[in-house]
């Protein structure tokens, strides 16, 4: 891989990794304020459970996610070559079962989350999206807009 080749590729894994700990922060609020079903206090429920979660998830994500991302889609691409017929679904399959893999180390939450990155991630990728360093700048608006608006929410429902 070239210079250009990889910063692309970790531009596009910065982005998916925001994205997709932003869709884990909702997705993890709405269950967990589900979950509790106290009569009128589902907006507070879910914007305590926004602000919260996203200052763990949003790290964890960004950081391990980005990382073992690259790493799976690196060994997927030595372990099939291009030459090989079918070479992009197989090295789907092989990239999917390994970012599942690392994603199970912390349980369900980072399973969940490590299926949410890679879709995210092949989403971007098949709809070649070249993301430079402005973009991943502008993708980290994402979650602080998240966190800046949920906090809002919750002490306007309080």
């Amino acid at each position: 891989m070239d210079r250009g080749a990889w910063g692309l590729l970790i531009s596009r894994k910065m982005v998916s990794a925001t994205i997709s700990s932003c869709v884990l922060v909702m997705l993890v609020a709405f269950l967990d304020a589900n979950a509790r079903q106290e009569e009128g206090a589902y907006v507070r429920d879910f914007a305590f459970g926004i602000t919260f979660v996203i200052v763990y998830a949003w790290p964890a994500v960004f950081i391990y996610g980005t990382f073992s991302s690259i790493v799976s889609e690196l060994i997927s691409r030595r372990i099939v070559p291009r030459s090989v017929s079918r070479s992009s679904t197989l090295r789907l399959c092989i990239s999917a079962a390994l970012h599942l893999i690392f994603g199970i180390v912390l349980g369900t939450v980072s399973l969940l989350a490590a299926a949410i990155f890679f879709a995210v991630d092949t989403g971007l990728a098949a709809a070649g999206g070249r993301f430079g360093g402005l973009s991943v700048l502008k993708s980290l608006l994402l979650p602080i807009a998240l966190f800046g608006s949920s906090g809002i929410v919750a002490m306007l429902a309080s």
